[in-house]
């Protein structure tokens, strides 16, 4: 009688049994990776707080005799008591071009995960500026908002972003 070798065959099953092995790992991994990248297009709240943070901090093109380069923070202000910039602009219309191009290239709206946005800077029921761009009707959003002491004045600056 002769014996057979099962060897061969033992080594197959094996060999098929760390080929599903690793597969399922892959899709796994897959799954995951997908998942990130589908949530990471999200806008996160801190990303927002953060954006807030840096316009208030940022130099604008306006200089008065005691400072040049007002931040942000300080040409509100200058803003409220109606005052105009070395070159005789006016303060508003300085605050109002400075915000809006920052929002506007750090916000992008076409294909991307933003869809649009809305910007503010006010008192309570007396907005000093406003503007918003794109798709601000869906549910997904993120806001932020951060209040500015200003002469015994609340300022508040609000932005919500769409995605």
């Amino acid at each position: 009688m002769i014996k057979k070798n099962k060897k061969a065959q033992e080594e197959m099953i094996g060999f098929v049994l760390i080929v599903v092995l690793v597969t399922v790992i892959l899709v796994i991994l897959l799954g995951i990776m997908l998942w990130k990248a589908k949530n990471s297009g999200q806008v996160e709240s801190y990303k927002v707080d953060s954006f807030i943070s840096a316009v208030l901090s940022y130099s604008s093109e306006c200089s008065t005799t005691k400072q040049s380069h007002l931040p942000i923070q300080r040409l509100i202000g200058e803003c409220l008591k109606k005052g105009l910039c070395l070159d005789v602009k006016d303060s508003c219309v300085v605050l109002n071009e400075t915000v809006s191009n920052l929002v506007r290239e750090s916000w992008k709206t076409e294909n991307r995960p933003v869809l649009g946005y809305k910007f503010t800077i006010g008192e309570e029921g007396i907005e000093l500026m406003e503007f918003s761009h794109g798709n601000t009707t869906t549910k997904n959003s993120r806001f932020s908002s951060q209040t500015l002491h200003i002469e015994s004045r609340d300022i508040l600056i609000n932005l919500e972003i769409w995605g």
